[in-house]
């Protein structure tokens, strides 16, 4: 592989070469005569790019930042042409390998400085994606087990997503980097898919699990034997990065010592800080190294991997949308409200996609920050399309129970499903006089014999609410009051006459009603806030289109967060449904300015 080093950008360069460097040349390039009289007239660097070129060779160039460096110092063979410029003839040493030996071999020593390596195009392995396979189907389970519905249980999930995201982060940092593709790196993502398992199995329990703790412990061991491989050769090596390397050997030996410290007080909640304490050493170590190119992460395929897994994210929404699609029909207003659903992902994947660089790395000294970002961001989609699924069921609740109270139709006309051959035959007063309220306490009154455990203060609490609403609160009457919900029984009425909702959990209570609102307002304008911070990382102060499209995605997080004062008992879910679209559609609008 050719190599053409500048070791300062400087265009037209004019250089003069001696007839046996010439010659040296022509042999290593396998010119033939006429390509040789061309390259006679070849008296600077620009001619000498564009001479490579035309005669399709391949060939890199690289910059360096610092200028003085010596010439000679590299080990394989150059050609000087000035003080300026040389070539570099690099074996490409893994082809010639598998030409020759088309076995795996059991061991490759990494390469502990990867200064070299900046701005080599890789590309992740099909071991790396096999791997991510683990962590996603730990993320769907997780995510469909443990359903957000409040405060509490959004923070139990975020303390669960800050481990998980940078276990899959710390481990794909060494990957990314210093994997040879040898028996023995497989072996370590063998031992690696099997703690993440281990940590799957108990993450429902894992604020108090042993298994959890042992497993991410498995993780840090393979990192410490791996890291402490490279340490070794860089030593042998005498590579200049040998300290960084026993700082990378220390920050999980520290997290290990951290994590199984607090097995001795699982019992207690402080424990966890221990846990977090680890994490947090772990990224410092990171942080404060991130200068040393001989680590570089611009030597990586690291912000692909990050692409990847952000794709997946957001595929994950559309999980939970297919449940609903499957159970829509062909209903107009619920298949119109699935499509809006569609079109708000797609939306929020064109706005990340669209600023997205694989070469983040390699010009920008915020690079690491563009990578922490993500934590943030992978959450908040995480979050936004757990809100979004529900507003959408919930659309498909309110519906079916608008057409459940309509006065004269009865419990005959409803389909019948499995295992509903013993239950109780009931029949709506058919009386056109009655009004949605009067129908919902009579279908009430008919199940109140089986709820024995109600709290009357709380129905009575809700009756009272009702009576200063109009008809239009009363689908949430019907389909939210908590104690009276939640103590149907699959005999009742009422769960005979919304077989799909009973099925999917799709019982709100009014203070979860408000909380799936605020939090898909409130998560949606945070990806908005997020995707114009990683767009400020790309962009330069003088583009002005670019900085154009940054403040309106701030101005239209501002607009949506403003939402979150709206009095949410008397909106249906369709209407922000569809406010969350315009603004997607508005902002993908504006982001084709750039």
């Amino acid at each position: 592989m050719l190599i053409v080093h500048f070791l300062q950008l400087r265009g037209n360069q004019k250089f003069v070469l001696e007839k046996h460097i010439a010659d040296d040349l022509y042999e290593r390039l396998n010119m033939t005569a006429d390509e040789r009289i061309r390259f006679n007239g070849v008296h600077d660097t620009d001619g000498l790019t564009n001479f490579l070129s035309k005669t399709k060779r391949a060939f890199s160039i690289k910059l360096h930042q610092k200028s003085g460096e010596d010439m000679t110092t590299s080990k394989n063979h150059t050609i000087v042409f000035n003080d300026n410029v040389y070539l570099e003839f690099k074996p490409k040493q893994i082809h010639a390998h598998h030409v020759l030996n088309t076995r795996r071999p059991f061991f490759r020593p990494p390469v502990p400085d990867l200064s070299a390596d900046i701005g080599l195009e890789k590309a992740p392995s099909w071991l790396e994606l096999f791997y991510d396979l683990f962590y996603i189907a730990t993320l769907t389970n997780f995510t469909h087990e443990h359903h957000i519905k409040d405060w509490d249980t959004l923070w139990v999930y975020t303390q669960w997503f800050i481990i998980t995201w940078w276990a899959w982060c710390a481990s794909s940092l060494y990957t990314a980097r210093y994997d040879t593709d040898d028996v023995i790196h497989h072996l370590y993502k063998l031992v690696e898919m099997c703690a993440v398992i281990c940590m799957a199995g108990s993450s429902q329990h894992f604020l108090n699990s042993t298994s959890y703790i042992y497993g991410y412990i498995a993780l840090k061991v393979v990192l410490v034997i791996e890291y402490s491989v490279v340490f070794v050769v860089a030593v042998l090596t005498r590579s200049k990065s040998r300290t960084s390397f026993a700082f990378y050997v220390g920050a999980n030996l520290v997290s290990i010592a951290l994590w199984g410290s607090s097995l001795i007080i699982v019992e207690r909640e402080t424990h966890r800080i221990l846990w977090y304490m680890g994490v947090f050493f772990e990224i410092f170590v990171n942080v404060i190294l991130r200068r040393d190119k001989a680590l570089s992460w611009a030597a990586s395929h690291l912000a692909e991997r990050i692409g990847l897994l952000s794709l997946i994210v957001l595929g994950e929404n559309l999980m939970g949308l297919v449940k609903v699609v499957l159970s829509a029909g062909n209903s107009v207003p619920l298949v119109g409200a699935n499509f809006m659903a569609v079109g708000i992902v797609f939306g929020f994947f064109f706005m990340y996609f669209e600023d997205f660089t694989k070469e983040i790395f390699l010009h920008n000294k915020f690079h690491q920050i563009w990578v922490y970002l993500h934590f943030p961001l992978h959450l908040c989609q995480i979050a936004f399309g757990i809100a979004l699924m529900d507003l959408v069921k919930l659309h498909q609740t309110l519906l079916q129970t608008n057409k459940d109270i309509e006065p004269g139709e009865t419990v005959s006309e409803v389909p019948t499903y499995a295992g509903e051959e013993d239950y109780p035959s009931s029949t709506v007063d058919e009386s056109d006089d009655l009004s949605a309220e009067e129908h919902a306490k009579r279908a009430i009154k008919e199940v109140y014999p089986l709820l024995n455990k109600i709290n009357i203060a709380d129905n009575v609490h809700y009756t009272k609410y009702l009576e200063k609403k109009d008809s239009r609160a009363m689908p949430y009457y019907v389909s939210g009051v908590p104690p009276l919900m939640e103590s149907i029984s699959s005999h009742s009425v009422l769960a005979k006459r919304a077989p799909v909702a009973a099925e999917e959990s799709t019982t709100f209570s009014i203070t979860e009603l408000v909380f799936i609102y605020k939090i898909f307002l409130i998560f949606g304008g945070a990806l908005l806030v997020l995707n114009s911070l990683i767009k400020l990382l790309n962009t330069k102060l003088s583009d002005r289109n670019g900085m154009i499209i940054i403040v309106c995605r701030v101005i239209n997080a501002g607009v949506i967060w403003g939402l979150c004062a709206l009095p949410f008992v008397d909106i249906e879910p369709i209407i922000l449904l569809g406010v969350m679209l315009g603004s997607v559609i508005l902002q993908g609008a504006i982001d084709l300015l750039d």
